[in-house]
């Protein structure tokens, strides 16, 4: 009984042992039939957001795989592509933050790009301009797209990398570039913002003859929510010229600070020219009301005449009486409140029946 269960034992394993054998012969049959394979064509995917601006086209990508263009591709045994080298010099081009490559089940070569996303536009104090993107990382100027980004003015000087001493102010720029990208107001409203001091901003507004000194990028989001707020309820009556400054480095404050200015001999001489015919042109206006109220009134007092004429016996029906039974004195003027003078006015007396 033993001896038939170290034989079953025995033949399992020579089995199992058999089975891995085929197993790697068919893997190794597998892999020298795909090395002899040729190349069926090649498909580029530049993977980067959905509203990407394009700084680096399909086009680029070929001339980097290789110089000889498409029939270079094409045709070229599999087991001659260097994949992973092809990667790297991929990656090696500023725009791209990562390449993956493979070949898949058809022969194809697949190339999967990932594009950096520029999120400002940088100017150094020493002149020059790059883009930025999330990362940090500065991106030349490119003659293929100009994007319309957030502008910061006053970045330190920098050759083709940011600084590690500048690399905390590199994270403000990015936040709050971010936050002006996601916001239309925001981004229609601001032209610029300038750096100073140790990683303070000031905000250049398109609308309006003020600066807005944001100080520090800690709260950014709750002083944007005050600016607004003091847009909507004072400079939206006050009008975007009044303060020279508005500052938001206070703790749950807005302070503006208003313009010294002051006017010229010539302005304050049109000022009071203008005020002058103003006060005549009112004059004017009064006179030519009065004199029409008159009229009025006078046409008014002769169609009273002619009533008492004609009914001279019998008085106006609810016609005022007095406590002796007399008939009180009809004067329409003073029913009449508009009338500044009704003294001068006619009177009209009833006669005693």
């Amino acid at each position: 009984m033993a001896k038939r269960r170290k034989i079953y034992r025995v033949l399992a394993v020579a089995t199992w042992c058999l089975a891995g054998i085929g197993l790697c012969i068919l893997l190794g049959a597998a892999v020298k039939d795909r090395s002899i394979k040729s190349c069926r064509g090649y498909q580029i995917d530049i993977n980067g957001a959905a509203d990407a601006n394009w700084f680096i086209d399909k086009k680029d990508i070929l001339d980097i795989i290789t110089s000889g263009g498409e029939t270079a591709i094409r045709g070229r045994q599999l087991r001659r592509f260097d994949l992973k080298t092809l990667e790297t010099k991929i990656e090696n081009n500023v725009w791209i933050a990562d390449a993956q490559l493979f070949f898949d089940n058809k022969g194809i070569l697949q190339v999967n790009v990932k594009e950096r996303q520029p999120v400002a536009r940088v100017f150094s104090v020493n002149g020059s301009s790059y883009y930025m993107d999330s990362t940090g990382k500065l991106l030349p100027i490119s003659d293929k797209m100009v994007a319309k980004l957030p502008v910061f003015t006053g970045f330190p000087p920098v050759t083709n990398k940011v600084l590690k001493k500048d690399k905390e102010l590199a994270k403000d720029v990015i936040k709050l570039s971010g936050f002006i990208s996601a916001n239309p107001f925001w981004m229609a409203q601001i032209a610029q913002v300038d750096i100073h001091g140790h990683r303070e901003f000031d905000i250049v507004p398109v609308i309006g003859n003020h600066l807005i000194e944001l100080g520090t990028a800690d709260d950014y989001e709750k002083k944007f929510n005050r600016l607004l707020s003091f847009y909507k309820q004072v400079l939206a009556k006050a009008g975007m010229d009044k303060y020279s400054r508005i500052r938001l480095q206070f703790r749950d404050q807005v302070v503006g600070v208003k313009k010294e200015g002051f006017i010229s001999k010539y302005d304050s001489l049109k000022v009071i020219s203008n005020i002058q015919e103003l006060i005549l042109a009112s004059r004017k206006l009064q006179a030519r009301q009065l004199a029409d109220d008159s009229m009025a009134v006078v046409a008014k007092t002769v169609s009273i005449d002619s009533i008492i004429t004609e009914n001279s016996e019998k008085p106006p029906i609810n016609m005022p009486v007095d406590k002796t039974g007399q008939e009180s004195v009809l004067n329409p003027v003073r029913k009449t409140a508009s009338y500044e003078n009704p003294k001068r006015l006619p009177k009209a007396v009833m006669k005693k029946e």
